[in-house]
């Protein structure tokens, strides 16, 4: 029974090993034109987390967390040494949440930005593109994603080769690395809100709407709760929050928004803070896509983010 169980164990471990090796030296042999891709900002982030003592407050999510927390503000008010991590939906949280497991220590505090996805959701072009040469950082993706990573690595090093032949990947304003400070904190001056208004049907084909529901993936729910148990066995806490959105993109009513909070939070192991219903924004604070707060908006969102941990229970460190 123990070898019928070994023999596809064996089979996955040696097809990530060999998958991880090929990738690496595929990587190191490629030219590197996202050197200032906005992506990039994942290896900053990995390198100032993983050199920072215990204590500190961790904040996991995707680009609405990227365009709206401003870490020098939320070190202010917490007293606390902060770290980010995460970027752009479309690498995957899974990836990000494993990524944390590498430097979370006893008496930590992590807020999770949670967003329904599935559990091997991963983007190869984003994460590769970000990684970069750094090798290293592929370690935290899982089985279940590397099979997408493999499938997927011909058309990222196609558009590689093709993006070195015409002089690099092109990076500007917020969607550049120069954005960004050495801890992957995005630090560029966001202005008043580009999305054309009214926000229409035609908007919304660009800019999509946003409607709350109740079903969400339980697969992806139940990783959560594993990651959960995992943290509190670390004496770390797992504190969740949501994301912002334009209100003129929200599309359903705050009954609905409130029952869609209420079956989240009844799934979740770890507690759920943030209520929605806050967390609607009018343009004063949108940028550039429905969930993306301009430097405004980033700052109302950061001190709504620790005035929800204080009234949890999270206690400043200053002294």
């Amino acid at each position: 029974m123990i070898h019928k169980l070994l023999r596809p164990l064996c089979f996955i471990l040696g097809f990530i090993i060999t998958a991880t090796v090929v990738l690496s030296a595929l990587t190191f042999s490629t030219p590197d034109p996202y050197t200032d891709a906005y992506q990039r900002a994942i290896v900053r982030q990995y390198d100032n987390f993983r050199k920072m003592g215990s204590g500190k407050l961790v904040f996991i999510g995707n680009s609405s967390l990227s365009f709206g927390l401003n870490l020098d503000q939320m070190e202010q008010l917490s007293g606390r040494p902060c770290a980010i991590l995460g970027n752009h939906a479309g690498t995957g949280l899974p990836y990000t949440i494993e990524m944390s497991k590498s430097n979370l220590q006893s008496g930590d505090i992590v807020v999770l930005e949670f967003a329904s996805q599935k559990v091997d959701t991963i983007g190869t072009q984003l994460l590769l593109s970000g990684v970069g040469k750094r090798v290293d950082m592929l370690k935290f993706v899982s089985s279940s994603q590397m099979g997408t990573l493999i499938r997927d690595y011909p058309q990222y090093f196609s558009k590689t080769l093709n993006y070195a032949r015409k002089g690099n990947y092109n990076a500007s304003g917020s969607y550049s690395l120069s954005a960004y400070d050495w801890r992957g904190n995005m630090t560029y001056p966001r202005v008043g809100c580009e999305i054309p208004e009214p926000f229409s049907e035609e908007v919304a084909k660009t800019y999509t709407w946003k409607r709350y529901s109740t079903e969400y993936n339980l697969e992806f729910i139940q990783y959560l709760n594993a990651y959960n148990t995992w943290c509190l066995s670390q004496d770390v806490k797992l504190l969740i929050t949501v994301s912002n959105y334009l209100d003129e993109a929200v599309i359903s009513s705050p009954k609905e928004i409130k029952a869609a909070d209420e079956v989240l939070a009844a799934m979740l192991d770890a507690p759920l803070i943030s209520s929605s219903l806050n967390y609607i924004y009018t343009r004063e604070y949108t940028y550039n896509a429905i969930a993306h707060c301009n430097t405004k908006g980033a700052q109302k969102r950061t001190a709504q983010i620790w005035a929800d941990m204080v009234e949890y229970g999270v206690q400043s460190g200053k002294k």
